[in-house]
């Protein structure tokens, strides 16, 4: 006497159970890998920037006033100035109160500084002695958009006064900073103010 026992999808009580059938066009789970599933990383979450180090990248006239006038930088600060000093586009978002606009200003001012500085280096180093040329052709160097409404505050806080407070730490010093004015211009009214603004800002 013989017997048989069914074969996994075949019928019967004893047999396994069928397979499903696949319909036709449906989507069908992938099958588990048995490897963690990690959270995408976010590009937007860096590390904290070192505040002491952020300033490091700065000329001594301008680190030693802001020194001089804040206890330190913000977090805002610190990682625009980290991102600024690396080269890269930097967006801060922050709460008010941050020193947002203090960082995009004083990174630009840092930057017109050393090159006066640069500029100061290469005179010294000639042989002839020839006193720096101050009579460069001036142009506008930074551009700054605000809203109209909080443009005065904006300029009279954050851009006039470090640059008064920079050119006081470098007279201290006996050296010579290079020629930095500031002009405002509103509105798109042709004028040969607004058009001077390019070639010579005051």
């Amino acid at each position: 006497m013989t017997s048989s026992t069914p074969t996994s999808g075949e019928g019967g009580a004893g047999g396994g159970a069928r397979k499903p059938r696949r319909r036709r066009g449906a989507v069908q789970p992938p099958e588990p890998s048995g490897d963690p599933v990690r959270p995408p990383v976010d590009p937007a979450v860096v590390p904290a920037a070192d505040p002491a180090e952020s300033l490091r990248r700065f000329d001594p006239l301008v680190r030693d006033w802001f020194t001089d006038a804040f206890a330190a930088p913000t977090a805002a600060q610190a990682g625009a100035w980290d991102a600024i000093g690396r080269g890269e586009h930097t967006l801060v978002v922050a709460p008010t109160g941050s020193g947002k606009t203090l960082a995009a200003f004083l990174s630009a001012i840092d930057d017109l500084v050393s090159r006066g500085s640069a500029d100061r280096t290469l005179a010294a180093a000639e042989a002839d002695r020839t006193p720096a040329r101050t009579t460069a052709a001036e142009r506008c160097s930074v551009l700054y958009l605000s809203p109209l409404k909080a443009l005065a505050v904006d300029v009279e806080r954050n851009l006039r006064s470090p640059l008064a407070g920079v050119g006081a730490v470098a007279a201290r010093r006996g050296v010579t900073l290079p020629q930095i004015t500031v002009a405002v211009r509103s509105g798109e009214r042709r004028r040969p103010s607004a058009a001077r603004c390019c070639t010579c800002p005051r």
